[in-house]
């Protein structure tokens, strides 16, 4: 029988709320250990680590946008839209 791996020490530092929540919305375990160890270096409340699981990672939408004319950040599609779009959330 194969030995499970150690869980990894962030998520030793952050409560069992947010490992529920990492568990039950996430997939990947390499997603789960990112996600885990934000909230435990920024000391994210578990409301916080269910708003960043649902933007995209790495992606500040003000970076995105604050550069762009005024005329092209109206005809930007959503992250919801581009998700539609590509089969990844269900309408």
């Amino acid at each position: 029988m194969a030995e499970l791996a150690a869980p990894p020490e962030s998520f030793f530092s952050i409560p069992w709320g947010h490992l529920a929540l990492l568990l039950e919305r996430l997939k990947a375990p390499a997603l789960r250990l990112w996600y885990a160890q934000q909230a435990a270096e920024h000391g994210w409340s578990r409301n916080i680590l269910a708003l960043q699981m649902n933007k995209a990672i790495g992606v500040s939408e003000y970076q995105l946008t604050r550069h762009l004319p005024r005329k092209l950040k109206g005809s930007l599609p959503t992250i919801t839209e581009i998700e539609k779009e590509l089969g990844t959330r269900k309408p």
